[in-house]
C-alpha cells in the first residue's frame, strides 16, 4: 500500500482519504491496516472491483446523537463516504473490522447499482450476510424479532422496506433481520450464483422484479411467499419459546425464588416449633 500523505486535517494513500478526529490516536493507522484485507474479501465475494477512489472515511470520537441512538456508522454512496462513531464502532478491533466491512460493502454495491434499483432491505441484507454483522447498528437483539413478529403476525412486507426502514427501535431491528433472512434464504435455496446474477442484472439497469425473475426463474412475489412459508414451517412451539425466551426465564426465575423462600420459611417454622416443644 502507498505511503500515507498528511494534508491539513486529512490523511491519504491514494485509495483511502481519512478525516480523523484529532483526539483519536491510532485509529487512522488501524483502519489503513485492515482495509486491504476487507477490500480483497469484498472483491472476491462479488467478483467486482472497487473503482471509485478515493474512499472517504470520517472518524468521529462520538456522534452528536442521543445516547439511545442505535447508529454507530453509515455510508453515503453518492459521496463515496463512510462515517464512523469510533467510541462504539471501534471499541474492539473485531468490531471495527466488521463495521467497516459492512459500510464498504454498501459503497461497492452502489458503485455498480443505481440506488433506485437496489431495495434497501436487499442492500442491508447482503451487507449483513457478507460482513456477518448489522454494521451500522450498535446492538444485536437478544432474541429473534422475526420469530416474535411471525408469532404475533406483525411482520413487515418487504415492499414497505424498499426505500426506507422504520425509525422505531424494534421495527428498525426487525427490518434488518427480515432483510438478512430473505437474503440468506435466496442463497440457501438458489445458491450464491443466483444472488450474484441478480446483482449483475441490476447493474445492467434492469428493474428489480425483472432482474429477480431472470436470475431466480421465479417472480419476486412468489419468492417472498416461499420464504414466508419456510418461516412458518418452523416448529410453532419452538418459535414461541424463542420469541419469548427472556420473559419465560424471568418468570421461571421468579417462581424459583418464591419456592426457595417458602421452603426456607417452612424450615424456620419447623425449627421454632421444635424449640417450643423442647
Amino acid at each position: 500500500m502507498a505511503s500515507l500523505a498528511h494534508s491539513g486535517s486529512q490523511v491519504s494513500n491514494g485509495e483511502l482519504r481519512i478525516y480523523p478526529d484529532p483526539r483519536l490516536q491510532g485509529a487512522t493507522h488501524e483502519i489503513y491496516s485492515i482495509y486491504p484485507g476487507i477490500k480483497r474479501e469484498l472483491e472476491d465475494y462479488f467478483h467486482w472491483k472497487f473503482h471509485r477512489y478515493p474512499i472517504n472515511i470520517v472518524i468521529k470520537s462520538k456522534f452528536q446523537d442521543s445516547p439511545e441512538s442505535l447508529i454507530v456508522a453509515y455510508a453515503v454512496p453518492d459521496n463515496n463516504l463512510v462515517v464512523l462513531d469510533y467510541s462504539r464502532a471501534g471499541h474492539t478491533s473485531a468490531n471495527l473490522r466488521v463495521t467497516l466491512k459492512h459500510e464498504l460493502c454498501h459503497l461497492l454495491l452502489h458503485s455498480y447499482i443505481a440506488k433506485d434499483r437496489l431495495p434497501k432491505w436487499l442492500d442491508e441484507g447482503i451487507c449483513q450476510v457478507v460482513s456477518g454483522s448489522l454494521g451500522e447498528i450498535a446492538i444485536m437483539p437478544k432474541v429473534s424479532l422475526l420469530d416474535k413478529a411471525m408469532v404475533d403476525r406483525k411482520v413487515i412486507p418487504l415492499e414497505q422496506l424498499r426505500r426506507n426502514f422504520p425509525y422505531q427501535k424494534e421495527l428498525l431491528l426487525l427490518a434488518y433481520e427480515e432483510g438478512k433472512s430473505f437474503t440468506s434464504y435466496v442463497i440457501e435455496e438458489f445458491g450464491k450464483k443466483a444472488l450474484l446474477e441478480l446483482l449483475n442484472h441490476l447493474k445492467e439497469g434492469e428493474e428489480f422484479e425483472r432482474a429477480f425473475l431472470h436470475a431466480l426463474s421465479i417472480s419476486f412475489s412468489k419468492g417472498e411467499q416461499q420464504w414466508w412459508t419456510s418461516l412458518q414451517r418452523r416448529d410453532s412451539f419452538l418459535a414461541r419459546l424463542g420469541a419469548y425466551l427472556y420473559e419465560l426465564l424471568f418468570a421461571f426465575g421468579g417462581a424459583v425464588t418464591i419456592y426457595a423462600f417458602l421452603r426456607q420459611w417452612k424450615k424456620k417454622r419447623q425449627y421454632e416449633d421444635e424449640e417450643d416443644m423442647g
